[in-house]
C-alpha cells in the first residue's frame, strides 16, 4: 500500500520502509481519511524537499487534523447526494437540470440520450425527478451528475447514467417485474352497474370489459333492474409487495338479468357461451354507455314541433362529450353536419345493415373510413333540432329505418370440432378457479364474522 499512495503522489520510497511507516499506510485503510483529496493537500517543506517518512506523517497528521476539526462528520455524511426536483409549470427538463445543480453541458447530453427512451416533452407538472450527485471533497460539494431516476407510472421508470468522466450519459427504461393473480368479484345490482362493482371492488376498468361482450344480448340502458347480479373472475396484476399495479384481462363472467343466466368465457381473443357459440353479432344493442333511454322508435308527440311525428330511431340521455361507439364493423358513409340532425354519422356494415348517430358534438371519423366494432366515432351533443344532450341512433336495413328491437342479427362463429376440446378444458379450469376463488372468500368472511368485535366504549 506504500508503494501505491507513493505512486500517486510521484515520490520514491525506500523498499525498506519503516515498521512505523508501514503502519501509517495502513492507516489509509480508514473510510473516512480515505475520503480526502490527496491532490488537495500542499505538501511542501520550508527546508526544501521532504524524505518520504516525513511526508507520509505530514500527509496523515494534516489528514487528522481535519478529522479532528470536523468530529462530528462520518464516512455516512460523505456519501452521494440525492436531491428531489419536482417539475413547475413551463419547465422544460433542461430547465429543471440547470436549476438544480445540473452543468448545462451536462443537461443537453443527458436529455439527448433520454429520447431514445422517453419524450421529455411529455414530462407533466408536478411530476418527481431524482437526481444523484457524487461528493467530491470533504467540503460537501457535490461533483457532476452521475445519475437521473424519473418515475413514469406505476410499472416503469427511466434511468440515465453517466457513461465514463465525458459529458456522455445511457438511458434506459427499468420496468418493474410482475405478478399475476386471479380476483373474483361479484355483487348485486341495487341502483346501478357502476355502483355495484365500486361496492365489490371492481375497477371501473373492468366494468366497461363486463359490459361489452354482454352488449350483444342486453340491453344496459332498459334490461338492468334492482335485484340482478353479476360475478367476474379476470387478473389482477401485482407488485413484490402485493400491491396491486394494474388489472388484466377478463376471463370468465356471469350476469342475472331478469332472472336469466348469462356466461360467457374468454377464449382465442372472443366470447363464447357455454355450448361454444360465440356472442359476437352484427351489431351492438346500444352504441353508448352508462347513458337511458329517452324516447323509443315508433310515432311519438315531436318535442320541438308540437305534433305527432313518426321516430325513425331511438334517443339515448347522456352527458356531453360521452363516448359514442361503431355499432359494429363497417364503412364511414357520411360523416358532416346533415340538416336537422346536426352533426351525423352514418356506417354501412354490409349491403343490408347501415347504423346511424346524429347530434354528436364531435366527429372523430372521416366519410370512406374503415372502423371497428366498439370504436368510438364521436362523442354526445345537442347540434341540430335537438332539446337537449343525447345521442339518436337509427338501424337502416336496405336503407330504410326500422325498430333496432326488431331485428335478429346473425351470430358470430361457433368452434369446430378440435377447437371445441380446448374450450372446454378452458372452462373447466375457469371453473375450478372460480369455485376455489369463491370457497377462499367465503372462509375469509366467516372468520371475519366469528371475530369479536371492538368496544367502543
Amino acid at each position: 500500500m506504500a508503494y501505491a499512495v507513493a505512486a500517486v503522489m510521484g515520490i520514491t520510497i525506500a523498499a525498506t520502509a519503516s515498521p512505523s511507516v508501514a503502519a501509517e499506510y495502513v492507516a489509509f485503510a480508514d473510510p473516512l481519511v480515505n475520503s480526502f483529496d490527496p491532490f488537495d493537500m500542499t505538501l511542501r517543506s520550508a527546508s526544501g524537499a521532504a524524505g518520504p517518512e516525513m511526508l507520509t506523517r505530514r500527509l496523515l497528521d494534516e489528514r487528522l487534523e481535519l478529522r479532528t476539526l470536523t468530529p462530528s462528520t462520518s464516512s455516512a455524511d460523505l456519501g452521494p447526494i440525492v436531491r428531489s426536483a419536482t417539475v413547475e409549470r413551463g419547465d422544460t427538463m433542461i430547465d429543471l437540470l440547470v436549476r438544480n445543480g445540473v452543468a448545462q453541458d451536462d443537461a443537453y447530453a443527458l436529455v439527448s440520450s433520454m429520447r431514445k427512451v422517453f419524450n421529455p416533452r411529455s414530462l407533466k407538472v408536478g411530476q418527481e425527478v431524482s437526481l444523484t450527485f457524487p461528493r467530491r471533497r470533504a467540503d460537501g460539494n457535490p461533483g457532476p451528475l452521475s445519475t437521473l431516476d424519473l418515475p413514469i407510472d406505476a410499472e416503469r421508470h427511466v434511468r440515465v447514467e453517466r457513461s465514463g468522466i465525458q459529458t456522455n450519459f445511457t438511458a434506459v427504461e427499468v420496468r418493474k417485474e410482475l405478478n399475476r393473480q386471479l380476483a373474483l368479484a361479484s355483487g348485486e345490482i341495487r341502483s346501478s352497474l357502476y355502483e355495484a362493482a365500486a361496492a365489490a371492488n371492481l375497477p371501473v376498468s373492468m366494468v366497461s370489459e363486463l359490459i361489452k361482450p354482454f352488449s350483444y344480448d342486453v340491453d344496459f340502458q332498459r334490461d338492468i333492474q334492482p335485484g340482478d347480479r353479476f360475478e367476474v373472475l379476470y387478473e389482477s396484476m401485482v407488485d413484490e409487495g402485493g400491491r396491486v399495479i394494474r388489472t388484466g384481462a377478463m376471463l370468465a363472467a356471469t350476469l342475472v338479468v331478469g332472472g336469466r343466466s348469462l356466461t360467457l368465457y374468454r377464449f382465442d381473443d372472443d366470447w363464447f357461451d357455454p355450448k361454444g357459440k360465440s356472442v359476437r353479432k352484427a351489431l351492438l344493442q346500444t352504441p353508448i354507455e352508462g347513458a337511458r333511454l329517452t324516447s323509443g322508435f315508433g310515432a311519438r308527440r315531436h318535442p320541438l314541433l308540437g305534433y305527432t311525428k313518426m321516430h325513425k330511431g331511438v334517443d339515448f340521455g347522456a352527458p356531453t362529450g360521452t363516448p359514442i361507439m361503431a355499432a359494429g364493423e363497417g364503412v364511414v358513409e357520411k360523416a358532416e353536419w346533415f340538416s336537422g340532425y346536426g352533426r351525423y354519422v352514418r356506417i354501412r356494415h354490409n349491403g343490408t345493415y347501415s347504423t346511424a348517430y346524429a347530434h354528436m358534438s364531435r366527429i372523430n371519423v372521416k366519410a370512406g373510413q374503415k372502423v371497428k366494432q366498439g370504436q368510438v366515432i364521436g362523442a354526445v351533443g345537442t347540434t341540430g333540432n335537438s332539446t337537449g344532450p343525447h345521442l339518436h341512433y337509427e338501424v337502416l336495413v336496405n336503407k330504410v329505418q326500422v325498430n333496432p328491437k326488431s331485428i335478429k342479427l346473425p351470430v358470430g362463429r361457433t368452434l369446430a370440432a378440435a377447437e371445441m376440446k380446448k374450450f372446454r378444458q378452458t372452462v373447466a379450469q375457469v371453473e375450478k378457479q372460480v369455485a376455489s376463488l369463491r370457497s377462499s372468500s367465503a372462509t375469509l368472511a366467516s372468520s371475519r364474522s366469528a371475530t369479536p368485535g371492538r368496544s367502543t366504549e
